[in-house]
């Protein structure tokens, strides 16, 4: 429905049902991720709207859907950057380029991102004690105390750890932010192509 609604208007109404029906009936989706009761499919069709909110300019709507993509499920970490900067691509362009209209636009879209976050943890923020359910919520969405090798990270430094023991380098405390500082500067260069 993603596409339906953000599909350009020239395009046929054939090309938009075509795109429909093929991203409903992708195997992994079906098999893997419907059969295995992962719902990932809500977090990429989340996505998939924001990035054409993007496309079309419409970063605030697109600030919303993403947000609420990512408090869905945090597997739309990977995108995070590209959306991030995309969108601040968007709040330089849209300002025509003056550095204080700029930051008016990345004020106003950091307002509509954390109203979203508050929203949505508004079930939280009103339990009886706020502050520990909210730290609940976000222990649960990133699991750093069950290892580096648990679910989204494990490709890459499982594969790293053949030869490189990170674990005998660097304290259990740190590895998060070693992991995290290096996953970021290698993001780097593709991000830097999404300001132009």
């Amino acid at each position: 429905c993603a596409i339906w609604g953000l599909a350009h208007r020239a395009e046929p109404v054939g090309g938009r049902v075509a795109a429909v029906l093929l991203l409903w009936l992708l195997p992994p989706l079906l098999l893997i991720d419907h059969g295995h009761f992962q719902y990932n499919g809500v977090c990429f069709g989340l996505c998939l709207a924001a990035a054409g909110c993007v496309a079309q300019g419409r970063k605030l709507a697109a600030g919303v859907l993403f947000t609420s993509a990512l408090l869905f499920k945090q597997i739309a970490l990977y995108f995070a950057p590209a959306f991030f900067f995309g969108i601040l691509a968007l709040c330089w362009r849209q300002s025509g380029g003056g550095l204080v209209a700029a930051a008016g636009h990345v004020a106003m879209t950091g307002a509509v991102v954390l109203s979203t976050i508050a929203l949505l943890f508004l079930p939280w923020l009103l339990a009886p004690q706020p502050v520990a359910a909210v730290l609940q919520v976000i222990h649960r969405m990133f699991p750093f105390a069950r290892g580096l090798y648990e679910d989204k990270v494990a490709n890459v430094w499982c594969s790293i750890s053949v030869l490189i023991k990170l674990h005998r380098i660097v304290p259990a405390s740190r590895v998060p932010l070693v992991c995290a500082t290096f996953t970021l500067a290698a993001l780097l260069p593709a991000n830097v192509c999404c300001l132009r």
